[in-house]
């Protein structure tokens, strides 16, 4: 499963508004996905304020979320199916989604557990993204972040391995 959310800030104390994942089937030889099980998008009125500097980043605004909440039967089942979840900052989002369900998944993250080619020039999805010319229609919204990340995990490398096999082969799947 892959997934990204967007919150309230960065804080202990702040809280997932925005959640997108994707749940596939992978060829755990190659790292290649062979077919996308379940897709998922949510917005989640938060019991916190959503601080300005995480508004200037997502532009996810209280109106927005007005009233919403996350299908949490539908994505407990997607956490409780997957063998790896893959995030790009994987110990924020895992902390973010930790009062969803008493599961204990196995993480994975895309931007410090892969080893992305030195002349990206960084870790980040941008410029990951843009290294590999991947469209990137919507900054900062967690579903259209999941499939830039699942694009950049499936491009290949020298040995014709995708780079998620890393995570594959780091968790033994």
């Amino acid at each position: 499963m892959f997934i990204d959310t967007e919150t309230t800030g960065l804080s202990k104390s702040d809280q997932p508004i925005s959640v997108g994942a994707v749940l596939a089937e992978v060829d755990t030889r190659n790292g290649v996905i062979l077919k996308e099980i379940a897709r998922y998008y949510g917005l989640r009125e938060p019991s916190c304020v959503i601080t300005e500097g995480a508004y200037q980043v997502h532009g996810i605004s209280d109106y927005q979320v007005k009233n919403k909440e996350f299908d949490l039967k539908e994505l407990v089942t997607m956490f409780e199916v997957a063998n790896l979840i893959v995030a790009h900052n994987a110990a924020f989002d895992k902390r973010m989604l930790s009062f969803m369900s008493d599961a204990q998944p196995t993480w994975g993250c895309s931007c410090r557990d892969i080893d992305w080619p030195d002349e990206i020039g960084g870790r980040s999805l941008d410029a990951i993204s843009k290294h590999f010319s991947l469209n990137r229609p919507v900054i900062h919204n967690s579903l259209s972040d999941t499939l830039v990340m699942i694009e950049a995990l499936q491009q290949k490398k020298a040995d014709g391995s995708t780079y998620l096999l890393n995570h594959i082969r780091k968790h033994r799947l």
